[in-house]
């Protein structure tokens, strides 16, 4: 039985991205245009790093490099693209060389030179997108003329001592787009000053965050022009200015201009749309020189790297103090996929002296789409072990210590009372509950950074902190309902969300690591703006800023919001201390999301190894309905290929945008256009109509029901039964393992994801 498809992708892809493609906004199509298009970033530095990573782990067909610089020692602390055998070369051939080992089929320009009035157009021209990740405000300017004139959109991103900001520009009207940059914002067009003197004072995984930002717009720009073009403008809340696409991302910290009153108001929020700008300018503005006039002597500060990064900062704070807390500081990082790889990259490039990892897990190739510590060579490896290969190329000096076991109750305690901090990149909730308990009933509780994705979304949060106790059994006291309990093999993720979360959970690494070192030094931004705001005596706290909070990133609609979460919980097992064993409890309530049932886990799961946790690949031996009321791939094939008639109905209860993926011959999407969980509100009649059967058609064909892996198959069977008590039970039978197992034993050629 041939299959239809509605792409031109090959198998391999419709693997390697199958996390992008189940998304449903996404899908096949927008994978498809996102492999046609082009994109070029100008600017292969602390910015351009990860927007190249994650747009060539996102597959752009043809990629475009621009800049003249070399890789030097100190790049290495926050361009983590590089290496220590890139010093001294072309940042674009380094650059170049990591985007062939991620993905080999992108095609890549080098341009090794500056942009200028005389070469800005004949470059850009031929690219669909472009990425500014420069550092000077004249080359914006530069390509907002250029990218207006030839009417291809632009992401601008900035980081500085002030924050982080993303501008969308997909307005091709020179004047609106230039005076659509609020005129409140710290952003300066008018001056040709280089914004690196904002920028010195501010840590890799905020490039990163940005980074992914810009790389998540740019997806959108591609893959959903109609969201896209239809959602970037919105009215500044301060001045009132129509704007493009701009977040304002303060790194908790104040800027020049925040008036001092509203300073700590704006450290312990985060909630930001587009368009909206969260500062405010000071009436009477009194110059940051008139602050350094009245300092004492300069401080030296390190920002922790091993490089020897030094910024000297004249500041008011009374002790002088070296930033070498990182390096005394260890991490565990709890599974090396999507999110491990960024917080494991920025930590090691920061200077963190010791790094462990645990997974059970080897690099599969639809693991490139998000997990960009990897390359194509490693394929079939152990992560744990490419992952130290990766940390290494970054960092020589930085102890990597690997956990290539299954984390269970038994070895939890273990592992994670040799480190000082737990970054949680694990993929399920019952490895979640275990981390949080065994941190919590440590005689020194341990720190989680606890970070997730799916989909569009993805959050973060911050576990046992000492001014803030809360543990994962706090918040969830009841078993997860089945709609939070969701994994990317199911739903798929976009890869750039995935580094949003990890690059703020490396970020969170290291403000603990510096609260815990008991130092009052500033992280990043706080540095140069408590020139301006700290006044002789006042302390200001540097701890975790999502500890309390649920940080969460939609990046379907742009937004960055946080949520005060619940404080402790009296009556949680461990924190209310009647948990008196020196076991960790050994089981974790939550509902299955395949058959929606209670169900109690022991903790024995494989962080990294989803075949372990629910149903994440085809499962025949999943018996929701009789043996006899099920068909093998093998006889559906014999019976689709018989010249008998009728042929049975094929019911997909796959959602739309899988279907596309690849289907069989005459096979029917019985619920268009609405989710699985809404099928028990239709009725018969619509049923019928859609097949455009009739109850007699029905009996005398029969129906085979078919699935991604024959899970959701088989709760079909049982609601269509319902829905029809009348006709015998056998009407309706489910295809074993799904398409999954159709591939394996019927046809090789369809597309698995």
């Amino acid at each position: 039985m041939p299959a239809e498809f509605s792409h031109t992708l090959s198998n391999t892809d419709v693997l390697r991205y199958s996390r992008h493609i189940i998304v449903e906004e996404f899908g096949p199509e927008g994978q498809q245009r996102v492999g046609k298009s082009s994109l070029i970033i100008v600017g292969v530095g602390s910015l351009g790093a990860p927007v190249i990573l994650y747009a060539a782990a996102a597959g752009f067909g043809h990629i475009g490099l621009v800049d003249y610089d070399v890789v030097t020692e100190r790049d290495l602390s926050t361009q983590v693209i590089h290496s220590k055998l890139s010093i001294g070369r072309p940042k674009v051939d380094s650059a170049g060389d990591s985007i062939k080992r991620l993905n080999s089929m992108i095609k890549i320009t080098k341009y090794r030179q500056k942009l200028n009035d005389s070469n800005a157009d004949e470059i850009i021209k031929n690219y669909d997108c472009v990425a500014d990740c420069t550092n000077t405000s004249a080359s914006s300017l530069l390509l907002k003329k250029v990218c207006c004139v030839l009417r291809i959109p632009l992401v601008i991103g900035k980081v500085d001592s002030a924050g982080g900001r993303v501008f969308v520009v997909t307005s091709f009207h020179l004047q609106e787009v230039l005076e659509s940059f609020c005129k409140c914002s710290s952003y300066s067009e008018e001056t040709g000053k280089k914004d690196e003197e904002l920028s010195w004072a501010v840590l890799g995984p905020e490039y990163g965050f940005v980074g992914c930002l810009m790389v998540t717009e740019l997806l959108k720009i591609i893959a959903l022009p109609h969201l896209a073009m239809s959602s970037n403008y919105s009215r500044c809340a301060d001045c009132g200015t129509i704007s493009s696409c701009h977040k304002f991302v303060p790194h908790g910290a104040a800027k020049k201009g925040i008036v001092l009153q509203v300073y700590e108001h704006l450290t312990e929020i985060l909630s930001l749309q587009p368009g909206i700008i969260y500062e405010q300018r000071v009436k009477s503005e009194i110059p940051l020189a008139v602050y350094r006039k009245k300092t004492t002597s300069p401080l030296v500060f390190i920002l922790g790297t091993r490089l020897g990064q030094r910024c000297q900062v004249e500041n008011i704070v009374e002790k002088s103090c070296q930033g070498d807390f990182l390096k005394r500081s260890s991490v565990l990082i709890v599974g090396a996929g999507g999110l491990g790889c960024p917080v494991a990259l920025y930590c090691a490039a920061a200077g963190v002296g010791c790094i462990g990892i645990i997974d059970h897990d080897k690099v599969s190739i639809d693991n490139l789409q998000r997990q960009v510590a990897f390359s194509e060579a490693v394929v079939g490896e152990s992560k744990v072990e490419s992952l130290k290969k990766a940390i290494i190329r970054l960092n020589g000096e930085c102890l990597v210590k690997l956990h290539d076991v299954s984390l269970n109750s038994s070895n939890a305690k273990c592992i994670i009372d040799k480190y000082d901090i737990i970054a949680d990149c694990s993929d399920n909730v019952p490895t979640r509950c275990l981390i949080s308990d065994a941190c919590s009933m440590l005689t020194k509780k341990r720190q989680i950074v606890s970070g997730s994705a799916l989909g569009w979304y993805g959050q973060l949060s911050v576990y046992n902190n000492p001014k803030k106790p809360l543990c994962f059994r706090c918040l969830h006291p009841e078993p997860i309902p089945k709609s939070c309990n969701g994994n990317c093999s199911d739903n798929g993720v976009i890869g750039s969300v995935v580094g949003v979360i990890g690059s703020l959970q490396a970020l969170e690494v290291m403000r603990i690591a510096q609260e815990e070192s008991r130092q009052l030094i500033n992280l990043g931004a706080v540095i140069k703006a408590s020139c301006f705001l700290l006044r002789q005596g006042l302390k200001l706290n540097f701890s975790a800023l999502f500890a309390g909070k649920l940080f969460a990133y939609d990046g379907y609609s742009g937004r960055l919001r946080d949520v005060l979460l619940r404080q402790k919980n009296e009556n949680c097992l461990l924190c209310s201390g009647s948990w008196t064993e020196s076991e960790l409890p050994d089981r974790c309530d939550f509902y299955d999301s395949a058959t929606d049932q209670k169900v109690t886990k022991f903790h024995v799961f494989f962080v990294g190894n989803p075949g372990d946790f629910l149903y994440h690949s085809a499962n025949p031996s999943l018996q929701l309905i009789g043996i006899s009321d099920r068909i093998t791939p093998q006889e559906t094939n014999k019976v689709l290929t018989q010249a008998v008639e009728p042929q049975p109905y094929l019911i997909d209860v796959r959602p739309p945008h899988q279907f596309r993926i690849g289907h069989l011959k005459n096979a029917i999407i019985v619920y268009p256009d609405i989710p699985f969980d809404e099928l028990v509100k239709l009725n018969n009649a619509d049923i019928l109509q859609h097949m455009g059967a009739t109850e007699d058609s029905l009996k005398s064909r029969k129906a085979v029901v078919i699935c991604r892996r024959g899970n959701h198959s088989q709760l079909a069977v049982l609601d269509l039964r319902k829905k029809f008590p009348q006709l015998l039970s056998n009407t309706f039978k489910d295809m074993v393992g799904g398409y999954t197992s159709w591939q394996q034993v019927v046809d090789i050629t369809f597309p698995i994801y």
